[in-house]
């Protein structure tokens, strides 16, 4: 009876249900992974991890640094290094970021100048490599403030 069974089956349908259901294996892992990745870049803290690597600098995490913006109420900001000057959130506003937010784990910190810097733990860090949205603009006259538009 089995044997009877196995005759009749069709392979070619056994084989297109596998590829399908495989399909659709790789699909949900593709979104499961687009959505822990959304999450991560969300929940991204400025830390020695976002840094630019100590092996080679020139190449950036891909994660986002983390910024606040002090004109409304601290609120967090995404900065993608790659596009500097802008900075992703949901409004067409124009704000004032002040950079001291950036670096509140550091006791002291001047964008003009590329010294090491060090943590609370004694952690050094070199800001020579870090993209060109750490150098100082003059905005009416005051440094070490930034503006970032949202990217279109």
């Amino acid at each position: 009876m089995l044997k009877d069974y196995l005759i009749n089956i069709n392979f070619h349908d056994v084989i297109e249900s596998i590829s399908a259901i495989g399909t659709l294996i790789v699909g949900c892992i593709a979104l499961w992974l687009t959505i822990s990745d959304s999450k991560l870049r969300i929940k991204a803290k400025f830390s020695n991890y976002i840094l630019p690597s100590e092996e080679n600098p020139s190449i950036l995490n891909r994660f986002a640094y983390t910024i606040n913006i002090t004109n409304i109420g601290k609120r967090a900001a995404i900065i993608n290094p790659s596009i500097l000057w802008h900075v992703h959130i949901l409004s067409r506003q124009k704000y004032i970021i002040d950079v001291s937010y950036m670096y509140n784990e550091y006791a002291k910190f001047n964008p003009r100048t590329n010294d090491d810097f060090y943590l609370d733990d004694g952690r050094s860090v070199n800001i020579y490599h870090a993209p060109d949205i750490f150098r100082t603009m003059k905005i009416n006259g005051e440094p070490d403030k930034f503006i970032f538009r949202k990217t279109k």
